[in-house]
């Protein structure tokens, strides 16, 4: 092991061999864990505006419509554990609903957040559209549940009313099997 050591950083004679005494030794580092969340919606409700949000810490009233996918990621430190999560965010255009690669989408996913504007009803039907294809991905809803925790948010809170109470979104989210749901903003 010296030998192979020495070649690495030595010049090879018998001088530049290293002196562990001196050698300090880091502890193991931090474990880290890539973490890969789907974030799917509507057109124009505030998908890519949430993300760079937490990743960035910004917000731009510039809108330019997602074309396919797009992959932004943030560092997350669980301060409990110590782990680091690279969270990956999949920025997935609502024209992918209709899209023939839905499983590899999907594939290795941690969690799905679903967004929809707050001050449009039918913003809803968007979710409900994808909600039906990871129902055909993972074939009953049941397996959903078990498999990925679902988040829904209901964005934009600051434009004005939510046009869904809140009792009613409860409601929804038990339904449909989300974890959970919250009021967003970008802003």
């Amino acid at each position: 092991m010296r030998r192979i050591l020495d070649s690495l950083f030595g010049d090879g004679n018998e001088s530049s061999q290293r002196d562990d005494k001196n050698v300090s030794f880091q502890p193991d580092p931090v474990p880290e864990i890539a973490l890969k969340i789907v974030v799917i919606g509507g057109m124009g409700v505030g998908k890519t505006s949430a993300i760079r949000r937490y990743t960035h810490g910004c917000f731009t009233h510039l809108h330019l419509p997602s074309i396919g996918i797009d992959l932004s990621t943030a560092p997350y430190r669980d301060t409990s554990t110590g782990t680091i999560y690279r969270v990956q965010f999949l920025d997935v255009a609502h024209a992918e609903v209709r899209g023939r690669h839905h499983k590899n989408v999907f594939k290795e996913a941690g969690g799905i957040v679903m967004v929809f504007d707050c001050g449009r009803a039918q913003s809803v039907t968007a979710v409900d559209e994808w909600r039906q294809v990871i129902e055909d991905i993972y074939l009953q809803p049941h397996e959903v549940h078990g498999r990925l925790p679902m988040l829904l948010l209901a964005h934009k809170s600051d434009l004005g009313p939510c046009v869904i109470k809140p009792s009613d979104l409860d409601t929804y989210c038990e339904r449909g099997g989300y974890s959970m749901w919250r009021m967003t903003t970008a802003r």
